[in-house]
């Protein structure tokens, strides 16, 4: 009778700990923390056809109850985790196509940032064995090869093969059906106009091997020496004046020492203040321009509900318009600004929420005709600064430019804003003071305000004495103003810094990366330079540009900045006819600088409909980022053709786990492997299709267990038509 109450006691507090970890939240842990006896993470065997019954092994974050198992995003065996964390079940693999997939184990209640990768398996077809016992031993390190021809390689790093490996879990059939197809209406013949003016002073010779190594001494001198030494190669010395040592290096390879974001803490306890300056809702019947859709992408990928407040200030209201949302667990939603707001309205925003989610705005427009035209997604800015700097900007040809900004406060703001010539020209730095009311926001033509001025390329300091949010909007192409076919919408940099990467480029015609996808014909991609100091002087950016292979495609090039003004790197006339496709950009500096980059598709931004996306540098790397706009579908009906860009700089290969999230909740989660130095081109849609509708789509990337290393993404999607591009760049945690 003892014993019986005993057992019924323990079954009891059993039930009562299953109940409470379904309605505690779990917190936000990847990989292996066992407290136990160590416990190997593993499937065995590890290959087999169809229907063999394997056993995983695992070790968990103490405190889960159950785990299901998965490959090919399949559930095939669940069983209990232990106390201390460690979990062992066996299962039959489902009957999925002959190839090589990453088994995963995922706790329950299912926290998609605990999911734990144990290891390979290899489906063979009935025909390569007669027992379930694998004939050949298959590694966490099996690797599949992608075929294709490649014309990019530079000739100083020319390789005898054109074959690459990649560790992607997904299967051959999803790197070789990406294609972007050109119609003979985008003839590439046009490039900016500007430009021709932009590059005299950027290259320097300078032979392949580099180090460039900026010291600081009491000297009041700024010198760049090339030193030949014995072995006939060249040092590139940047010295220059000021207190305390700093070295900058610059190498063909790639391979710089990367500062790195570390997980802060569970993000559920953080919370979220996302402000935006840019915004409008305005009908083509009212403006006789375009129809603007205005929306917020909005990723909650933690398992607890979030609740998010959208506070609007519209041009012209005296008070802001507030409206708040319950955004779902794991999951990706959409805000409509044009619902919350209506229509016709210049509109800015802040949202802010007591737990840490991830934001991006995304604005389609719709021609008087009906005709689709370019789109553009940005990030926001954390919090409002009384600096705000752009590297990039343009007047001339076909380009309109606005200065938008939002002062949040409840005192008048005065701005100054200072255009930043370009520096090949005699321009000299025009100022405008414009006043931006309490709590309202306001909007400047740039493009007005510069006319006359023989600098068209103007970089822009925004400094204010109250705080505020600062955007600057292009519009590009055919049309009028706001209706013009191209646009593209970037945030301020509040920060300038010794150092910036980009994780993708895209120049000339289509050459295959290493998965198979070409870039569009006539891509040209520029990166621009801004010197923000008024006092130091002339400052010398040293550029890289790296293959996806992690090769140098030329040697460095050393640009001079002088104060107050602004550089553009030509990057397609930089890199040379013989280079086509994908591409990083490592850029180090003897100062602070700000750096933006811009793409345009299928040729030249001012003739034809050509789409176009920026970037800002991206000056520090991490091992877990969050996109919020990876969508499959545009807020107008159309679709989307997403890839996700993944840059390495460090000198070893890394692993990323990608979990993707939906409108429905979490959608798959795929495995893929960036060679070191190099970048990796991810098709999402092939990664989604299967379990997410088309739509709204975010995801977290992070370094996998087993691996180690920093990384930075860059997403660009592309209408089906290549009428509309957006962008987005990945979050630290």
């Amino acid at each position: 009778m003892k014993k019986r109450v005993i057992l019924r006691g323990m079954a009891v507090l059993v039930l009562f700990l299953a109940l409470l970890a379904q309605v505690l939240p779990i917190p936000r842990v990847w990989g292996i923390h066992g407290t136990g006896a160590a416990i190997v993470n593993q499937v065995s065997p590890s290959s087999g056809p169809a229907g063999t019954n394997v056993t995983v092994t695992a070790q968990l974050t103490p405190g889960t109850s159950q785990a299901n198992v998965t490959i090919n995003s399949t559930v095939f065996a669940n069983g209990v985790v232990n106390p201390d964390g460690s979990f062992s079940t066996t299962g039959l693999i489902p009957n999925i196509p002959a190839n090589i997939y990453t088994v995963f184990v995922e706790p329950l209640p299912h926290s998609p940032s605990s999911i734990v990768s144990v290891g390979q398996f290899t489906v063979v077809s009935p025909s390569q064995t007669s027992t379930n016992t694998p004939t050949s031993t298959n590694t966490s390190t099996s690797t599949a090869t992608v075929l294709g021809t490649s014309t990019s390689t530079p000739t100083a790093t020319s390789t005898s093969t054109n074959t690459a490996t990649t560790t992607r879990t997904a299967t051959a059939a999803a790197t070789s059906t990406y294609t972007r197809t050109a119609t003979s209406t985008h003839t590439p013949t046009t490039t900016r106009t500007p430009t021709a003016t932009h590059t005299p002073t950027v290259t320097r010779t300078v032979t392949p091997t580099h180090t460039g190594t900026a010291t600081r001494t009491a000297t009041a001198t700024r010198t760049i020496t090339p030193t030949r030494t014995a072995s006939a190669t060249h040092t590139v010395t940047l010295t220059r004046t000021a207190t305390p040592t700093r070295t900058a290096t610059a190498t063909r390879t790639a391979t710089p020492t990367a500062t790195t974001v570390g997980n802060p803490g569970p993000a559920v306890s953080a919370s979220t203040r996302a402000l935006f300056a840019e915004g409008y809702t305005g009908l083509a019947t009212t403006n006789g321009r375009a129809t603007f859709t205005e929306v917020f992408n909005i990723l909650n990928p933690f398992t607890t509900r979030a609740v998010a407040t959208f506070t609007y200030y519209i041009q012209g209201k005296d008070r802001p318009t507030i409206v708040t949302r319950t955004i779902a667990p794991s999951s990706e939603a959409r805000e409509w600004v044009n619902a919350d707001v209506g229509s016709d309205k210049l509109v800015a925003a802040v949202v802010t929420s007591a737990q840490r989610i991830f934001v991006t705005r995304t604005i389609t427009r719709i021609s008087r005709t009906g005709a689709r035209l370019d789109s553009s997604t940005t990030q926001p800015v954390g919090a409002a600064s009384k600096t705000w700097y752009f590297a990039e900007g343009y007047t001339g040809v076909s380009f309109q430019e606005y200065l938008t900004l939002l002062n949040p406060s409840t005192s008048r703001a005065n701005v100054t804003v200072s255009l930043a010539p370009q520096a090949a020209t005699s321009a000299g730095t025009r100022t405008i003071t414009l006043p931006v009311p309490p709590l309202s926001r306001v909007t400047a033509n740039i493009r007005s305000l510069n006319s006359g001025n023989s600098s068209r390329s103007v970089g822009m300091i925004v400094t204010s004495d109250v705080p505020i949010v600062a955007e600057r909007v292009e519009y590009f192409g055919g049309g009028t103003g706001s209706g013009k076919f191209g646009a593209i919408v970037s945030r301020g940099i509040a920060a300038p810094s010794s150092q910036a990467r980009f994780a993708f480029g895209s120049s000339g015609g289509s050459a295959p990366d290493i998965h198979g996808a070409s870039q569009p014909v006539g891509s040209q991609s520029f990166v621009t330079l801004l010197n923000p100091s008024t006092r130091r002087g002339s400052i010398q950016v040293v550029a890289n540009f790296t293959s996806d292979r992690g090769h140098g495609i030329i040697q460095p090039l050393i640009v001079d900045v002088p104060a107050g003004t602004r550089k553009t790197i030509a990057v397609n006339n930089a890199l040379g006819k013989k280079f086509a496709g994908v591409f990083s950009t490592y850029l180090i500096g003897t100062g602070p600088f700000v750096a933006e980059s811009t793409q345009y598709y299928l040729g030249s931004p001012n003739q034809g409909d050509h789409p176009g996306i920026g970037y800002q540098g991206v000056q520090t790397t991490s091992n877990d980022v969050f996109v919020s706009d990876l969508s499959s579908g545009l807020a107008d009906g159309g679709t989307e053709r997403q890839n996700l860009y993944l840059y390495n700089p460090s000198s070893k290969s890394v692993r990323v786990l990608v979990q993707y999230f939906g409108q429905i909740g979490p959608g798959g989660h795929s495995l893929h492997s960036v060679p070191a130095g190099g970048m990796t081109t991810i098709n999402v849609g092939m990664d989604t299709q299967a379990f997410l509708p088309v739509g709204a789509i975010g995801a977290e990337l992070r370094v996998a267990p087993g691996s180690s290393g920093p990384f930075i993404a860059f997403s660009a999607g592309t209408s089906s038509d290549m009428l509309s591009a957006t962008e987005d760049i990945g979050v630290p945690y």
